[in-house]
C-alpha cells in the first residue's frame, strides 16, 4: 500500500465513523517531544517536533466517550552519536521520524459544577510511517531504509474541557509508547513521545 492511498483511507475511514453518528468533528494541534528507547538504542534524548490532526467522539452515557483522532506526529530523537550504528563524529545525531497516526481513545470525564471537566483517557494506536531519515548536524540526511512501514502501541494521558453550547475547547497531555520495534532486523528499538495538544470540537 502506498502512503498516498494509506492516508487518503485513514481520513475516510474517520470521515465515515463521524458521519454514519452524527458526530461532531473536531481539529487539534500541539508539541511533541519524542525520543527512541530499547535495549538495542544509544545515547538518544527528547526531540521537539509537532501534531496536527482532526478527532470526532461518540458520547456514552455522558461521562465517557470513544475518541477517534488522525494526527500526524513528528518522532525521533537527538543523540549523542548514530543510535543504530554506534558511531561517533563529535555531533549531535538527529533521527526524523514522520508518521500518520490513528489512536482510538477512551476517554471518562468528572463533570464539576462549572464549564470545566477534568478528563483521564486511554487507548491504542496505530501509526504509518511516512519519512524516516537521519544524519549528523554537517551531513545531509539519509534515509533510514531499516524503520518499518508500520508503528503501534497504547496512548494514556490527561485532560481538561471547557464546555460551551457550540463547541468544546479541549487541553490535554499525552504519553504515547510503542509496543512494538520499529527496526526491520528485530534490533529493539521503540518509539516514545509526550504531547500537549489544544483541540476545538464543533457540536453542529
Amino acid at each position: 500500500m502506498s502512503r498516498l492511498t494509506y492516508v487518503r483511507s485513514c481520513v475516510l475511514v474517520l470521515l465515515m465513523i463521524g458521519f454514519a453518528q452524527a458526530m461532531p468533528f473536531g481539529i487539534k494541534g500541539g508539541m511533541s517531544f519524542a525520543t527512541l528507547s530499547g535495549d538495542d538504542i544509544i545515547d538518544c534524548d527528547w526531540r521537539q517536533g509537532m501534531c496536527v490532526g482532526v478527532f470526532t467522539e461518540y458520547s456514552i452515557l455522558g461521562l465517557m466517550t470513544i475518541q477517534p483522532e488522525l494526527l500526524y506526529v513528528r518522532k525521533g530523537a537527538e543523540c549523542g552519536v548514530d543510535p543504530f550504528t554506534g558511531t561517533d563524529i563529535g555531533e549531535t545525531y538527529t533521527v526524523r521520524l514522520d508518521y500518520l497516526e490513528l489512536p482510538v481513545l477512551a476517554s471518562l470525564s468528572f463533570p464539576l459544577p462549572s464549564l470545566v471537566k477534568p478528563r483521564i483517557f486511554a487507548g491504542p494506536y496505530v501509526a504509518y510511517n511516512l519519512t524516516a531519515a537521519g544524519s549528523f548536524v554537517t551531513q545531509s540526511p539519509t534515509d533510514l531504509d531499516f524503520i518499518k512501514a508500520f508503528d503501534y502501541g497504547a496512548v494514556v494521558g490527561v485532560g481538561t474541557d471547557l464546555d460551551f453550547l457550540l463547541a468544546k475547547v479541549m487541553l490535554d497531555g499525552r504519553y504515547t509508547f510503542g509496543l512494538a520495534s520499529i527496526h526491520e532486523d528485530g534490533d529493539d528499538i521503540k518509539n516514545r513521545t509526550i504531547s500537549v495538544m489544544l483541540g476545538l470540537l464543533l457540536n453542529f
